[in-house]
């Protein structure tokens, strides 16, 4: 993987939260998920407990390798973490690519009926159609070229990527965020305590779900939503006694 430019071993440990062992100044333009396929020019990930013992065979002039094997390997350049997976997923998100969005509003050429609603700070992009009564939620990016049919419901924070073909009627979305997921993993943790009657924490869960869907919900239609999907998804405590049949 190419870097956009060369960076330092500090630099890269600040990115990810690590620390340097060896030379902080020592720069990288390129990046190897492979450490025994790694050249002599690459950082390379080293965070199997396997493949760090063969660091030796690792042909790269710097590693990230969690902390610790700095101990075995003291003449090696490394930066050394302490969640590996966090690493890898902070230097992946910070060199991802940039991707490009047509901007907010309507384009010139897309042809939007008079009848469908759209929402605030959606994007619509170059030849997009979208037919009547339909409506498009907010913050939704929709690219080129794609048609939407008529009376379609598009939610939020969604993304129609180009040539999208929707038909009448459908509903799309909205997308969920990270808090929405976690209220619904809330929701199913309430729902299984509630299977046990006898425990003390039956109704702990379902409290703390309440107070957290007020407090964090931007949306009382979601409060609502969760509330009753609860309800009617729950089992019902049942009291079963043993029934004693005469022979």
């Amino acid at each position: 993987m190419k870097l956009p430019q060369a960076m330092s071993l500090a630099q890269i440990a600040q990115m990810i939260g690590g620390k340097v062992a060896g030379d902080g100044d020592l720069k990288v333009d390129t990046v190897s998920t492979s450490p025994l396929h790694a050249t002599e020019d690459d950082l390379a990930f080293v965070f199997d407990a396997k493949l760090v013992k063969k660091l030796a065979e690792c042909k790269a002039k710097a590693v990230v390798a969690p902390l610790g094997a700095e101990l075995d390997f003291p003449d090696r350049n490394m930066v050394l973490v302490d969640r590996p997976n966090l690493a890898i997923q902070r230097i992946l998100t910070a060199l991802k690519p940039k991707r490009y969005y047509p901007a907010k509003g309507i384009h010139a050429t897309a042809v939007v009926d008079e009848s469908a609603e759209i929402g605030a700070d959606v994007a619509i992009g170059p030849y997009v159609v979208i037919g009547p009564k339909s409506k498009i939620g907010a913050r939704t990016i929709i690219m080129s070229h794609t048609v939407i049919g008529g009376e379609v419901v598009i939610g939020e924070d969604c993304l129609l990527h180009p040539a999208c073909l929707i038909a009448d009627y459908v509903k799309i979305g909205p997308a969920l965020s990270c808090s929405k997921v976690l209220l619904l993993v809330l929701m199913v943790l309430a729902m299984l305590l509630s299977v046990h009657p006898t425990s003390k924490r039956t109704w702990l869960a379902p409290k703390i779900l309440v107070m957290l869907l007020i407090h964090s919900s931007k949306s009382l239609r979601l409060v609502m939503w969760c509330l009753k999907t609860m309800l009617r998804l729950a089992p019902m405590p049942l009291s079963i006694e043993p029934q004693w049949v005469p022979l």
